[in-house]
């Protein structure tokens, strides 16, 4: 039987394209030795492996293996051939093999990243095995020939949630092909026809361009982005892979917080005494609702992944979760939620003023939020409006006088919240009016607190390490040191329609250990509004982290920042929550973003704390009197503040010394002994 294709099959466009097919596959014979971490042996956590039947020309149009590279005419090089996979289940991974297949097994490195984000190299160690298929054969091409055909097992270590799709491409040298050059080859198959397991096969094959952009096809119909119309052959086909990874148990979710509904006094038998209480705003159109709420702050020093925050309402429908920590930005909180009619402890339900019953509901909202103990966080319900005589009301928040309530009461401190239109926090006492909210407006004769209970995961004990250390310095700071002053801050100030470039810095960490990063510190006088962005050297910036926590400090002298005109301003500890893995050696760059403010004609963005790390009197890890700035082109620019040198602003001199961007950067180590949990904390 004769299999009707041709070696390469090249199409003409406004950019030539060539699809090129070798076939062929392989199960692998032989499992990778020694690959495996001693903690715990990597379990096969996703299978789309080597096909076992249909093989080769033998199976006619019923083969089923098949490899594919992309053709290109220089100067254009070759596109990357690759493929996704999604973990099943709900739970955590740390993968530590990618298996592909392929018959190139030199110079070959995997780029990989989460769909939907950038796409950076990801593994440049693997061991290449020779294997054949279930029939003992090689690799056949369509012209008959055998090639040797690899198992290309990819070392990695890569925190993965299941559900999340993580996007896999293949790269290594380009060979000519008549006048043009064929990049790698990457194993596929028919699922269809491949006669074993074949995870995630959903007929679409990846290519990486040039340009960072995901392409996608179909190889028997060419729909899709990389070369429409393009067809390959006569089904369609996705890449084989496998992964081995390590399944991380998440910690217990536990009750952290608990303000929960009053047992005691309840409704209008309990006349004066009556504890429970509903709280919505009322406004006049055009100004909405503002939104209702209050805040939390989980006891000790630990650290937790809010899973679940539970309020109560007489609504139901339509109700989102708005949040943040106090002091910081209020954001609309990623969540779904149930709902659950319940109860009071004497089996009636919410009753008004007026007498009347409500049904009242408990709204569970699953979240995931990083929040360290201490920390204090304010949560906002919203909801639909309803008519309200002439004006509207929005969602209807659940609350309690602690003192009358009967039951655990944590954290109440006679203060309710609501969330205004403009996004400011405003407080209310209803028992006296005092507050921001409406001030002299009287809610009732008693103080409240909403209810809410908040469900976490709780951490294990073994605590983040600082890592990296290049802190505030502790000497010669402010004005009083004179021309020996070691305390500084930088930003950058443009011209419209340019905007401000992003002051920022480096750091890298010292031996050859493997890190999972949990906090980048820096400090600023601003401490609103802030996200940070950050890559490894010389790769793309993007943004990293957009949750933190500002806390108000000062220097070992008790003063705030002093700028050069002598004006003492706030000076903030800023720590972002993140989940970076990092190799010892590798230098990661960081930027700090945040709103431009008007200077003079031009605006000046963020500032950022720097130190001159000779007076600093303080540790000053990896200074290297070289200050960074993120241009809006993506660009990485560099400046000495003494003299000026560098890419950043040539010749411009900032202040009569060097200086470095101070940072702490806390990390937990990955060894052979642990793996981490839910990027909090490494779990023997």
């Amino acid at each position: 039987m004769h299999i009707d294709f041709v070696e390469k099959i090249t199409f003409i466009n406004t950019q030539q394209r060539a699809a090129t097919r070798l076939l062929g596959f392989t199960l692998g014979a032989a499992l990778l030795a020694g690959s495996q971490l001693a903690a715990a042996a990597p379990e096969l956590v996703f299978d789309r492996g080597l096909p076992n039947q249909n093989l080769n020309n033998s199976a006619g149009i019923d083969r089923s293996n098949v490899e594919w590279a992309d053709v290109e005419t220089s100067p254009e090089t070759p596109w990357l051939p690759g493929d996704d996979f999604t973990l099943a289940g709900n739970g955590s991974y740390v993968i530590s093999t990618i298996r592909v297949w392929s018959t190139d097994d030199m110079g070959l490195n995997l780029r990989g990243g989460v769909a939907g984000g950038p796409i950076s190299l990801i593994a440049d160690t693997y061991t290449a095995t020779p294997v054949t298929y279930v029939n003992a054969e090689d690799y056949q091409t369509a012209a008959g020939d055998f090639l040797p055909l690899y198992q290309i097992d990819f070392s990695v270590k890569i925190p993965l949630d299941a559900g999340i799709t993580y996007q896999y491409f293949l790269d290594g040298p380009s060979t000519p092909s008549g006048s043009d050059f064929m990049g790698v080859h990457l194993h596929a198959s028919n699922a269809a026809a491949s006669g074993s397991t074949q995870m995630g096969a959903d007929d679409t094959f990846l290519f990486l361009g040039n340009d960072g952009t995901v392409y996608t096809w179909n190889t028997m119909n060419g729909d899709g982005t990389y070369c429409p119309g393009c067809v390959g052959w006569a089904k369609t086909s996705d890449a084989n892979v496998q992964v081995f990874a390590e399944p991380v148990a998440p910690p217990a979710q536990a009750l952290v917080f608990d303000r929960g509904l009053p047992s005691a006094n309840l409704n209008n038998a309990a006349g004066a005494d009556r504890s429970n209480v509903e709280w919505a705003d009322i406004e006049t159109s055009p100004e909405t609702p503002w939104l209702p709420g209050d805040d939390f702050t989980l006891a000790g020093s630990g650290h937790y992944v809010v899973k679940t925050l539970r309020v109560w309402s007489t609504d139901m429908t339509g109700l989102n979760l708005r949040g943040g920590i106090a002091g910081g930005p209020i954001a609309v909180v990623p969540n779904t939620y149930t709902v659950s009619p319940v109860t009071y402890a004497n089996s009636e339900s919410y009753q008004t003023a007026a007498g009347d019953f409500l049904p009242l509901y408990q709204i569970d909202f699953s979240v995931d939020i990083p929040l360290d103990g201490g920390v204090k966080y304010q949560y906002f319900l919203d909801g639909p409006a309803t008519p309200s005589d002439s004006d509207f009301m929005g969602a209807r928040l659940h609350a309690s006088n602690a003192a009358s309530s009967g039951s655990n009461q944590s954290g109440a401190d006679d203060t309710f919240l609501f969330l205004g239109n403009d996004g400011t926090v405003y407080t209310w006492n209803t028992q006296t009016g005092d507050g921001t909210y409406c001030p002299g407006c009287v809610g009732w004769g008693k103080t409240s607190d909403a209810n809410v209970q908040v469900f976490a995961e709780v951490a294990a004990p073994l605590p983040q390490d600082l890592v990296f250390d290049r802190g505030l310095p502790t000497a010669n700071l402010n004005n009083a040191a004179d021309t020996d002053r070691s305390n500084v801050e930088w930003a950058d100030v443009e011209t419209l329609p340019e905007t401000p470039w992003l002051p920022g810095d480096d750091f890298t960490f010292a031996g050859n250990g493997s890190y999972v990063i949990s906090t980048i510190r820096v400090w600023s006088t601003d401490n609103v509004g802030l996200s940070l962005r950050g890559g490894v050297a010389g790769g793309p910036i993007n943004v990293i982290a957009s949750t933190y926590t500002a806390t108000a400090v000062t220097y070992a002298n008790a003063e705030s920042y002093q700028t050069a005109a002598g004006d003492f301003l706030p000076l903030y500890q800023i720590d972002f929550s993140v989940k970076i893995p990092l190799d010892a050696g590798v230098t990661y760059q960081y930027f700090l973003d945040g709103p431009a403010t008007p200077s003079d004609s031009d605006f000046m963005g963020a500032r950022l704390h720097a130190s001159n790390a000779a007076a600093s009197g303080s540790t000053q890890m990896g200074a290297d009197d070289t200050f960074l700035f993120l241009g809006n082109d993506g660009t990485v620019y560099t400046w000495n503040t003494m003299t000026g040198d560098g890419t950043y602003c040539p010749g411009c001199i900032g202040w009569g010394k060097t200086s470095d961007g101070n940072v702490q950067v806390f990390a937990q180590r990955l060894d052979t002994e642990t793996v981490f949990a839910d990027g909090f904390d490494l779990l023997p």
